[in-house]
């Protein structure tokens, strides 16, 4: 009996074709509410750790010894100081970083094409739920749609995600070309319904580079084209913009989260407390102090240093600045070669576009936001390989 399984679990391939349809699965699943992707998030990570591949990939990449490192303090300190909501994200989040450094390991270029379309069909599917919802609730006023998610910025996020890899897709000239742009208009109005003003700007920066690193300049123009005639429609129709007028009470607002943000730090600067600390901090103090709800900081900074205090802000910078020196490298070494570095120029334009946005919002570190994001890294496999040759 121990000999069958044993040999299972020996096979490496076989290990890696239902890694493949786990993730195709999960890439679906990230539409619907966030619990389910967590649990099969979790499952898929503990169940690859039976076979040698996953586990010889998780130390496997430059940052990848940071992160471990990083997880286990995050997840004392967060049960140190009670915060069992955060040790719970610490181990989902550990569940994500393991899946993407395994199937970067495993990626080639026809299955990434797969996955990213499978991202983008279940987008599509959310986005007509969003307006049939809209459609539901059309007597509220500036109802906002946010489908299965908690949030109509989470739900945002993820379809500017979408958006996103329909540029991708259309710079690159993935055959047949016009499907994405049809995609992209869909996705579009799911976003627009979304009320997620900021969000149009990360769509707007991530394209733009991901259409200069990719060297596309005729594509260029005509975004560029797109983009001024919509500039003109926003002045000449009043009203176009959802919650434009709302602009100075979320600013307002966001300024409350941060005071109390800063606050919370000052307590805790050298470890914080978790992940989640603002939600943590906000429950066992709201009864006598008048604090604005939220689960995050509403800054990846600010939250970063609140959570992880100093310690941990500087272990995930030297894993970041890690992950991108590898990067750079593997695009400077495949340009001395000759070979496509399209991959790598998405992930960054999307991680520069991420990172100005991460100034103003979190909502990309959410499970469902942030698992799509993982997928776009594991795209590097691909590039690694063609490094190797």
């Amino acid at each position: 009996m121990i000999k069958p399984i044993k040999a299972i679990f020996n096979n490496n391939e076989l290990g890696q074709k239902l890694l493949k349809a786990a993730l195709l699965l999960i890439a679906l699943v990230l539409y619907l509410p966030y619990a389910y992707v967590a649990i099969l998030t979790v499952v898929t990570a503990l169940s690859g750790l039976c076979w040698r591949f996953f586990r010889q990939s998780l130390l496997k990449y430059k940052g990848s010894f940071l992160a471990f490192v990083f997880l286990t303090v995050t997840a004392v300190v967060g049960l140190f100081n009670g915060n069992f909501l955060g040790f719970r994200r610490t181990c989902v989040f550990a569940a994500m970083l393991g899946i993407s450094a395994a199937a970067r390991s495993i990626m080639t270029k026809p299955f990434f094409e797969k996955l990213l379309d499978t991202v983008v069909l279940g987008g599509l599917m959310a986005t007509v739920h969003s307006v049939i919802e809209f459609i539901v609730n059309h007597n509220v006023p500036d109802y906002r749609s946010q489908a299965f998610f908690t949030n109509p910025n989470f739900f945002g996020t993820a379809l500017t995600f979408c958006i996103l890899i329909c540029a991708f897709k259309a710079a690159t000239n993935v055959k047949p070309v016009w499907i994405y742009y049809c995609a992209a208009v869909v996705l579009a109005i799911g976003l627009y319904i979304s009320g997620s003003m900021s969000l149009w700007l990360v769509a707007f920066i991530g394209i733009l580079l991901m259409l200069i690193f990719l060297k596309n300049y005729k594509l260029l123009a005509i975004f560029c084209s797109i983009v001024a005639i919509g500039i003109v429609a926003i002045l000449l129709i009043p009203g176009m913009i959802h919650r434009l007028d709302e602009l100075s009470a979320t600013i307002d607002n966001r300024l409350q989260i941060w005071d109390f943000a800063i606050e919370q730090f000052k307590t805790s600067p050298i470890f914080g407390r978790g992940f989640y600390t603002y939600k943590l901090m906000y429950n066992r103090l709201c009864d006598t102090q008048i604090i604005y709800p939220a689960s995050m900081s509403h800054s990846m900074i600010l939250d970063g240093f609140l959570c992880h205090g100093v310690v941990g802000m500087s272990i995930i910078t030297a894993a970041v600045i890690r992950f991108y020196t590898s990067l750079f490298k593997t695009r400077k070494q495949l340009k001395n070669k000759g070979y496509d570095r399209s991959i790598s120029g998405f992930i960054l334009a999307v991680g520069i576009a991420v990172s100005l946005y991460g100034l103003m919002d979190t909502t990309f570190v959410w499970v469902q936001t942030g698992m799509i994001l993982m997928f776009f890294t594991t795209g590097l496999g691909i590039e690694d390989k063609l490094n190797e040759n």
